[in-house]
């Protein structure tokens, strides 16, 4: 594995440091520093290297951290590879870790943290869901996708307006989370991806 990835990542202006640590293989790479401050570099380190390490056998998952300013900053770019590594499949081999949404680092920081406590309201908008058929939680990311834009909602659940608000309604008077608030529909949405994770 150190051999090929030395091998796809020849052609790179960068210096390279390979190892094994835990079972996984570690590349730590460096590029050349900006002359000056004042300088915006093109693009990072990462975007740079990721099309080489693209090339790597299928089986091949790689996570890469974001470009860290020193060696002191080594371990924080390791648990980054890490988590980039943990989101990536058969269909996305290279992951960098500045791609991944914040919504789902902080859904994987609750899971890994094990049994979390959760309102009791989240357990009633379950039960609900579950004899909705999903109806529910499809409602409300389908307002979270249409910009909360309630006739959008209806039209992409080929449904009545009216019948996406008596949903909203049933939602709010179960769990006291307003859906057409911002901030109530996030907790929401939260919620739901907690429990189904």
């Amino acid at each position: 594995m150190i051999s090929t990835l030395d091998d796809v990542t020849t052609s790179l202006p960068v210096r390279k440091l390979f190892g094994i640590h835990d079972n996984v293989v570690i590349a730590i790479f460096s590029g050349t520093r900006r002359v000056s401050r004042w300088t915006v570099a093109k693009t990072t380190l990462a975007e740079r290297v990721r099309p080489a390490l693209s090339k790597m056998r299928p089986a091949v998952l790689l996570g890469l951290s974001a470009d860290q300013p020193s060696t002191f900053h080594i371990p924080r770019a390791l648990e980054e590879s890490r988590l980039a590594l943990d989101f990536a499949t058969v269909a996305e081999r290279v992951v960098q870790y500045s791609e991944i949404p914040v919504r789902q680092i902080m859904l994987r920081a609750i899971k890994q943290q094990g049994d979390v406590s959760l309102p009791a309201w989240v357990d009633k908008f379950v039960t609900a869901d579950q004899k909705a058929r999903g109806s529910l939680a499809a409602t409300l990311r389908a307002y979270a996708d249409t910009d909360m834009n309630f006739l959008q909602v209806a039209k992409a659940l080929s449904v009545h307006p009216n019948l996406i608000y008596s949903r909203v309604q049933r939602i709010r008077d179960m769990t006291g989370q307003n859906a057409f608030s911002f901030h109530d529909l996030n907790e929401l949405l939260l919620a739901i991806d907690c429990v189904e994770g």
